[in-house]
């Protein structure tokens, strides 16, 4: 299974279009979004992928209705933590590296997710993985990016966008 993993997309229509695109020719299976969709247009850019969407609410994502509501059909959006499994992946999802970087020492999960940084950042343990799919507005660092996480390979990929 392959797992498409963006954080921060804050509004950007055209570079969330771009990635959708990106995901569509790798082929992923589902998409998990660590928080800052921002506005429910904007996650209405993702259901081209037709892919199931798992999120979680970030700090920015002050219309959590909107959100909720735009999603139900497509997906699910949770507070965070978030915590589900996958092909046999234990992962956690939350938009926050004061509750990632804990788990990730915790050992109860095979892959935990964050953002809110825009900071990318993959540490593998063993075979368990740490991702923040950095930004993918590119409005902060000026980088735009996404993460594919392969749970046959146990493998990550960034993807620049």
């Amino acid at each position: 299974m392959k797992i498409g993993i963006v954080a921060d997309s804050h509004d950007n229509i055209t570079v969330i279009e771009n990635c959708v695109k990106v995901f569509k020719e790798e082929n992923i299976d589902i998409l998990l979004h660590a928080g800052d969709i921002v506005a429910p247009f904007a996650l209405k850019a993702f259901f081209s992928l037709n892919k199931k969407i798992v999120a979680v609410f970030g700090n920015n994502d002050g219309e959590k209705l909107g959100l909720r509501t735009t999603l139900e059909n497509k997906g699910e959006i949770h507070n965070e933590p978030y915590v589900g499994k996958l092909d046999k992946i234990r992962f956690m999802l939350t938009h926050r590296a004061e509750i990632a970087l804990p788990a990730m020492e915790s050992n109860l999960y095979d892959l935990v997710i964050f953002g809110h940084t825009h900071l990318l950042k993959i540490e593998k343990k063993s075979d368990r993985y740490l991702i923040n799919p950095g930004e993918l507005c590119g409005w902060v660092s000026g980088k735009k990016t996404a993460v594919i996480y392969d749970t046959i390979k146990k493998e990550a990929k960034i993807i620049n966008l």
